[in-house]
């Protein structure tokens, strides 16, 4: 038995998910050179791995044993932490851009000061945002053009045809007839022309 568990397979990944109890989902990444276009190619898979203790958290780098089926898509368990990375709670926008894994030479300070001016870079860029929103509002109208506006909506503008019909009613009854008559005529010779 112990032969047969020294043939298992060990696998190295980053925890991408731990909303499951009991299981995160690890990414594994490994290069390949394209026959083809003769470039190293990034290929990522993800394997569904047991952590019976819930320990493990998005961004820590762990070590998988293959072991029996756990479940449908559970055939991986957690054997070890490797390195654990401090995801601060940032918006998923910033944390796509955070950098992958510092390098053993890099101290902890490294990693935050990285952190750090994304975050900034992302507040200056809301920033050059809102300036934008503001430049594309409605500029403000001068006093001279408010003053025309109120003084086109205080006077109302009538036709002409508006006109002799107001007068006509106000006209005696025998002129309003005759108004309204000569009104239906102009009325009428455009629609004969």
């Amino acid at each position: 038995m112990t032969e047969q568990r020294k043939q298992r397979k060990v696998r190295v990944g980053r925890v991408v998910s731990d909303a499951m109890d009991k299981t995160v989902v690890v990414a594994i990444e490994r290069r390949v050179h394209h026959p083809l276009y003769h470039k190293s190619v990034r290929r990522v898979r993800k394997f569904k791995a047991h952590d019976e203790a819930n320990q493990y958290h998005v961004g820590d780098t762990v070590r998988l044993v293959e072991t029996r089926p756990l479940s449908r898509t559970k055939r991986w368990r957690v054997a070890e932490l490797i390195y654990r990375q401090e995801v601060p709670e940032v918006a998923p926008s910033v944390a796509a851009s955070l950098p992958e894994e510092p390098s053993t030479e890099e101290a902890p300070e490294a990693a935050v000061a990285a952190v750090e001016a994304v975050v900034a870079e992302t507040e200056a860029a809301d920033a050059e945002e809102a300036v934008a929103e503001a430049d594309d509002a409605e500029p403000v109208e001068s006093e001279e053009v408010v003053a025309e506006v109120e003084a086109e909506d205080a006077e109302p503008v009538e036709s002409e045809e508006a006109v002799a019909e107001t007068e006509a009613v106000d006209a005696e009854p025998a002129e309003a007839e005759e108004a309204v008559a000569e009104t239906e005529a102009v009325d009428a010779e455009p629609a004969e022309a």
